[in-house]
């Protein structure tokens, strides 16, 4: 009984790897529903594409642990408003690993109803590492020195394990952010702009670093936010330290953090603050 189970399982496992779209070349698309495999790096930048890999509708890339370096978008999702979704992630051939984007402007965007990314490291795009026009899924996902903006959804974020550091504006940019484990320092802007944020575990320090006065900057600039268990120092907006800068009273939960400030009063505090 015990190697018939064993003999099925084998089967259902090379059935589903059959199924799979080997990725070998930049240009190629992923049909609907379908899932590619990438088998091997990928040097897109001197190829005509616009986007090195492009999406159908619910369909997923898996890495497969290889890189891509972009002419101007990594991963195209399309779109299509009305489409359900898309997928990339880091590994999933493999038990473990993570993939690379790199070059280009955007590593990944697209405007599907929701967009899944896991296990990836983008780094050194000219614009956005990940831009989506509607909800963005991240799970163990770091973007480093974006052009523009680190991570940036429209209408929500959900993130579990989100690294967004040293991108020129906004390290991360979402109306409303939900997220544990996310670190967002040395930003150009704002470590973590939002409307309404509730974080846990944040780290967000030196944000605001950008010479340009535009007011926008701090760890954490808000409508409201709740912070738990985490912790926003040294930063500013338009060289005033601010760590804190939101319209409504922060809730603060085990947090630390020097500078809070009201955005409807800037000579206000909200004495949430070591230092306020």
């Amino acid at each position: 009984m015990t190697s018939r189970w064993i003999a099925i399982a084998a089967l259902a496992l090379s059935a589903s790897s059959a199924g799979a779209l080997d990725i070998v070349a930049c240009g190629q698309i992923v049909p609907d529903q379908e899932i590619g495999v990438l088998q091997t790096d990928l040097d897109c930048s001197g190829q005509p594409d616009e986007a090195a890999i492009r999406l159908g509708k619910s369909s997923t890339l898996d890495m497969n642990s290889h890189a891509i370096v972009a002419r101007r978008i990594g991963v195209d999702c399309g779109y299509d408003f009305g489409s359900p979704g898309c997928t990339v992630r880091g590994h999933g051939v493999g038990s473990s690993g993570v993939g690379d984007f790199s070059g280009g402007d955007y590593a990944i965007t697209g405007a599907p109803r929701r967009v899944f990314v896991s296990d990836i490291t983008i780094h050194d795009v000219a614009i956005h590492g990940i831009s989506v026009n509607q909800r963005l899924d991240v799970t163990n996902v770091t973007v480093l020195r974006a052009g523009s903006s680190g991570v940036v959804a429209i209408k929500r974020l959900t993130a579990d394990g989100l690294v967004a550091n040293d991108n020129e504006y906004f390290g991360i940019d979402s109306a409303r952010i939900r997220g544990t484990n996310v670190t967002a320092n040395g930003n150009g802007y704002s470590g973590v702009s939002c409307r309404h944020c509730l974080l846990t575990g944040l780290v967000a320090n030196g944000n605001g670093v950008n010479g340009v006065p535009v007011g926008a900057g701090a760890g954490v600039q808000a409508t409201r936010a709740t912070l738990l268990n985490s912790t926003v120092t040294g930063n500013v907006v338009d060289g005033v330290a601010v760590d804190i800068d939101t319209f409504g009273r922060p809730h603060l939960f085990s947090t630390t953090c020097d500078h809070s400030r009201s955005r409807k009063d800037t000579t206000r505090s909200w004495g949430v603050c070591q230092l306020d």
